[in-house]
């Protein structure tokens, strides 16, 4: 967030090496192939230990999510001051790698049969901060010049919509 929000072009320089290695090895042997989604094992502890209620699996997810979504804003910086093209190739295909990712990842959170299912109010309130259901709800309304009016996108719409109203629920109370 640090470098988000203040743009230290000489601290990315330094820190890139390290983040990238550890990005694309997170990536690599954390990270389901098919869904995205960071692998977790249910017999074993989950860091987010301030909820009782719910699965904590989505809010992992959530987390996993946003950290991609950093990674791939700090390699597109660090794309605009690469100076050789070698440079450039490698962090064009890590921002390619996150893409992938994280894409396959918002698929699978969205494509979830009962939208509510495991989604706790600290689920919600990380889907908000994160950005992510911003990032859904665009992906679902695509362009107004050009509806879509297939099914499937008509279904999409809802269904992010139906996210967006539970997660004001939760966060605000049934009667916001």
């Amino acid at each position: 967030l640090y470098q988000r929000y203040f743009g230290d072009e000489s601290f990315l320089r330094q820190e890139w090496p390290l983040l990238e290695t550890r990005l694309v090895n997170l990536i690599q042997w954390c990270s389901d192939k098919n869904k995205g989604w960071f692998i977790e094992h249910k017999s074993e502890w989950i860091f987010i230990d301030w909820t009782v209620e719910g699965d904590k699996s989505i809010p992992l997810q959530i987390l996993w999510w946003w950290a991609l979504d950093c990674a791939h804003d700090l390699a597109k910086s660090m794309l605009l001051v690469a100076t050789d093209d070698e440079s450039k190739e490698a962090l064009n295909s890590v921002v390619e790698l996150i893409k992938d990712v994280q894409s396959k990842l918002e698929t699978s959170l969205f494509e979830r049969d009962d939208i509510q299912a495991g989604y706790s109010r600290h689920a919600h309130l990380l889907g908000v901060l994160s950005g992510l259901y911003s990032r859904l709800d665009d992906c679902a309304s695509g362009d107004w010049w050009d509806p879509d009016t297939s099914d499937e996108h008509v279904y999409m719409i809802r269904k992010s919509r139906k996210l967006v109203e539970e997660s004001r629920s939760a966060l605000l109370g049934k009667d916001f």
